[in-house]
């Protein structure tokens, strides 16, 4: 997830005005800075980028959530190399640039308000909703907000994003404050996008932590992912503020117990396809979070901790960008720096830099990890011991595997995991975790386990996580012996 204005500045021409020094205004990243930075994406293990929104906006509004016009390109963000300026021919010569190296992009959005300053307030004020406290009517921010009771205003913008989609080629279309717009515009504009581009992702946000709010958004109003809100607020009470990992995962010992975000999953039509995350641009960077350049060596594993899970539990994980280097930042404008650049150059020798690397190469191994299991893509889950401090699960799928344990207590533990025992483990994958199986650490080489007795022994570090791997593939497909 990149924030244009705040990524890279490829073409000074169109900067002004850019006051680098106010966390507020303009600071020059443009379209041709991301696309000249794609190696580093790509090299990253980065597939897929989500910009923000590319309308035109007021000077002010370096964000591009203030639409002043839903038709043409942020003269900010264009330049020469790509198209006329203002034209959708800038976001498709974006998209094909991006394709050629095999990055998928999101567009971003906005239906929900306009800019204070958009002509439709006085030539159409009947669009707009009296401002109330209702989620649907309530002028957020002080934006004029929309209103997709009017079949006018949902074929509007229905017509409106599916030229966007034709027009650019995009692959993903995400869509800012679903929960903010009238749901009657979500079955329009998904008949229109459907119809038209089949292909095309629909992401919704909904910012909630109650999985109930989040659901329907996918399961009835026609959302193929939506952001997983809800987990990353619980990952922060894990990771950042030390609560029970029961916030995540349940025992699923007792009935009575207490249910964790992935004990919900029957809500989604299709958890797999949400999108997991520890920090975005509307939320505090996690490494803040967790402590800080104050406390660099504990954010440093807290961070570590919260991002394997985001890499090895279902879903699609999605980076902030800056996070990777272990960027601080408290909360907006704060969480949206430049992003330093001068951290990853090998010359630079100071402790944000030598955070930046390490954070840097444990993110692309964990990217590397995920991209090498189709067990860590689309296995299916099963969680295997939960305490207030530690979490062991398995992601399984047809010949592959991996069991992930974290450990978040600053002290060493060793336990025994049951594997065998386990009533929710299903024939199949037992079948896959003969006795006598042995496992390496995928994040710690030297690190090690074996199936002994239906069980592993793990022992683990504090704030430490690993993500086992059978040694051997030709162990997974093999049957047990009956005998």
């Amino acid at each position: 997830m990149i924030v244009t204005d705040r990524f890279a500045d490829g073409d000074p021409g169109n900067n002004e005005p850019v006051d680098l020094a106010d966390p507020k205004k303009r600071h020059g990243g443009d379209l041709l800075g991301i696309i000249r930075r794609m190696p580093y994406l790509r090299d990253l293990g980065v597939t897929a980028l989500w910009v923000t929104p590319v309308y035109r906006n007021p000077p002010d509004a370096y964000h591009g959530y203030h639409p002043l016009d839903f038709e043409h390109v942020d003269p900010h963000l264009c330049s020469p190399e790509l198209g006329p300026s203002g034209s959708p021919e800038v976001i498709r010569r974006f998209v094909d640039l991006a394709h050629d190296q095999g990055l998928k992009v999101v567009f971003d959005a906005v239906v929900c308000h306009t800019a204070p300053g958009h002509r439709w307030v006085e030539e159409r004020p009947g669009w707009f909703n009296p401002n109330s406290s209702a989620p649907e009517k309530w002028w957020i921010w002080g934006l004029p907000d929309l209103n997709h009771d009017l079949i006018e205003v949902n074929v509007y913008f229905a017509h409106n994003l599916v030229e966007w989609m034709t027009a650019t080629g995009v692959d993903g279309m995400r869509l800012d404050a679903a929960r903010h717009v009238e749901k009657a515009f979500w079955r329009v504009f998904k008949t229109f996008a459907k119809g038209v581009c089949p292909d095309v992702t629909l992401l919704g946000e909904v910012w909630d932590a109650d999985v109930n709010q989040v659901a329907p958004y996918q399961t009835h109003h026609g959302f193929d992912s939506m952001f997983d809100y809800p987990l990353y607020e619980a990952m922060v009470d894990v990771f950042a503020k030390d609560q029970s990992f029961c916030r995540i995962a349940r025992p699923e010992i007792a009935s009575d117990e207490a249910r964790g975000v992935l004990n919900l999953d029957d809500a989604y039509r299709n958890p797999g396809q949400l999108v997991t995350f520890v920090d975005n641009h509307d939320t505090p960077r996690f490494f803040h979070l967790a402590g800080g350049p104050a406390k660099s060596e504990e954010a440093m594993l807290r961070t570590k901790l919260a991002l394997t899970l985001v890499f090895t539990t279902r879903g699609i994980p999605q980076l902030y960008y800056g996070s990777e280097l272990a960027l601080d930042g408290g909360p907006d404008p704060d969480n949206r720096r430049d992003m330093p650049w001068e951290l990853t150059e090998v010359s630079s020798r100071s402790p944000a830099a030598q955070r930046a690397r390490e954070m840097h190469g444990f993110v692309r191994r964990l990217v590397e990890i995920r991209r090498g299991s189709p067990a860590l893509r689309s296995g299916l889950t099963t969680t295997l011991y939960v305490t207030s401090t530690l979490y062991a699960f398995l992601r399984g799928f047809p010949n592959d595997a991996r069991l992930v344990v974290l450990n978040n207590s600053p002290t060493a533990v060793q336990v025994d995991i049951p594997i065998h025992a386990n009533s929710r483990l299903s024939t199949l994958a037992c079948c896959r975790l003969p006795e006598g199986l042995r496992l390496f650490d995928e994040l710690a080489p030297n690190r090690s386990a074996q199936i002994c007795n239906g069980q592993v022994r793990v022992d683990l570090p504090g704030r430490t996580s690993a993500v086992f791997r059978p040694v051997g593939d030709d162990t997974l497909g093999r049957e047990p012996d009956r005998s």
